[in-house]
């Protein structure tokens, strides 16, 4: 099995934390790129049925100018979930918890989308739930990751970020 198929979950990580001069209750766009490291683990079933179960840490999310300035930017953390992925079908969703470098804390969820046709992506959504961060919301698209090597990735994702009201 491709080893970008355990990868590219993790990369919903990193659209959690985009940056952004977002005043109270602003919806901004952000773009932006994540890296991070995977230890999924595989279970191959047959040749077109896989399960995954990600465990992954991201290394820092990294949002474009001009929206990179506030508390996801930088933020880094552990993520978990699995994925199913049958006759080219893939489903799975997770967890990430990732801790700006203030101690702001923002909790995303994933979701893999059943298109895999051009690599794994999917869906993200993000809360801020303490320090800085906290009542900052987002939320977007993970796109497929470029693996760099030893387990080692980056990833690309858009969407938005709104700063509390």
């Amino acid at each position: 099995m491709p080893t970008y198929l355990c990868r590219t979950a993790a990369g919903i990580v990193l659209a959690a934390l985009a940056g952004a001069c977002a005043q109270a209750g602003e919806r901004v766009a952000i773009t932006g790129h994540q890296g991070g490291y995977d230890k999924s683990e595989v279970l191959e079933l047959t040749d077109d049925h896989i399960l995954i179960t990600m465990i992954d840490h991201n290394t820092g999310y990294f949002f474009d100018p001009p929206n990179d300035n506030t508390p996801f930017q930088h933020a880094t953390g552990p993520c978990r979930g699995t994925m199913e992925i049958k006759a080219g079908v893939a489903s799975g969703s997770g967890w990430c918890v990732r801790t700006n470098p203030q101690g702001g804390r923002i909790l995303l969820a994933w979701e893999v989308s059943p298109d895999i046709e051009n690599g794994i992506h999917g869906t993200w959504a993000a809360e801020g739930v303490s320090g800085d961060a906290l009542g900052w919301k987002g939320g977007g698209d993970w796109h497929p990751v470029v693996e760099t090597g030893e387990g080692h990735y980056v990833e690309t994702f858009a969407g938005w970020i709104e700063a509390p009201d």
